[in-house]
């Protein structure tokens, strides 16, 4: 079992690389080329606020569409590569001992991030995008980027920065929800090490579940006081252009 387990979970690690940008459509080649989505995201957003509604274009929608697809695939890949490192940690504890279900544990801790993280880009895929949004590349993209900071701090209202205030506020309001419920996880693991014991292993469990969920706890509380506050975080992208 541990010998089969072991080669589904190499494989899940080598799908997630490969296989979601083909599955998503392979819009931006078999391994989804960062430079392309980065260049497609400031182009479409210059052509966005170059429309005369200034709404998302045909082709920004595509992207974040595919953004939001891609993640999505990845969250799957994910969550099997988790149940399947959780069950070959169970095995190795039972067989092995606790130190090689240890370092299968850290591992499964690994998959937990990346579930978490995909969710968030899946649930808000615009302000994703917006992490590696790129500098201008000319004269009139770089004009965009301004007018875009300036309307965001003068508080005007536009389809397109709308669109960009509401991704980025469900974007961390995701992820307080994420990690506010890790918090709650830790904490009931530090219970459940104090009450089996007085041993310095158990202790040593105790003190480091609670500090991991008091640590995750913070995090829940800023994230959800930046949700609040989307609309100051945006003109952050647009930064180093202009006056």
């Amino acid at each position: 079992m541990r010998a089969g387990a072991t080669a589904t979970a190499l494989i899940l690690v080598a799908g997630f690389f490969l296989a979601p940008a083909i599955l998503a459509g392979g819009d931006f080649g078999p391994l989804t080329d960062g430079h392309l989505v980065e260049a497609a995201l400031r182009s479409e957003l210059v052509a966005s606020w170059r429309t005369t509604d200034q709404d998302m274009t045909a082709g920004l929608v595509h992207l974040v569409d595919y953004w939001r697809r891609y993640h999505a695939i990845k969250i799957a890949i994910a969550t099997a590569l988790l149940a399947v490192l959780v069950a070959l940690a169970t095995s190795c504890l039972r067989r092995n001992g606790a130190a090689v279900a240890a370092i299968v544990a850290a591992f499964a801790l690994l998959a937990v991030l990346l579930v978490v993280v995909n969710i968030q880009a899946t649930t808000a895929p615009l302000a994703a995008l917006l992490q590696g949004l790129p500098p201008p590349d000319s004269t009139g993209s770089a004009q965009a980027y301004l007018e875009i900071r300036q309307s965001l701090a003068a508080h005007r209202s536009a389809p397109i920065l709308e669109a960009m205030t509401d991704s980025v506020s469900r974007y961390h309001a995701v992820m307080s929800v994420e990690t506010a419920m890790l918090a709650v996880v830790f904490m009931a693991c530090a219970v459940w090490a104090w009450k089996a014991g007085h041993r310095p292993r158990a202790w040593a469990w105790v003190m480091t579940s609670a500090l991991i969920g008091a640590g995750l706890t913070v995090v829940a509380v800023v994230t959800a006081r930046m949700s609040l506050g989307a609309a100051a975080l945006l003109p952050a992208y647009f930064t180093g252009v202009g006056g």
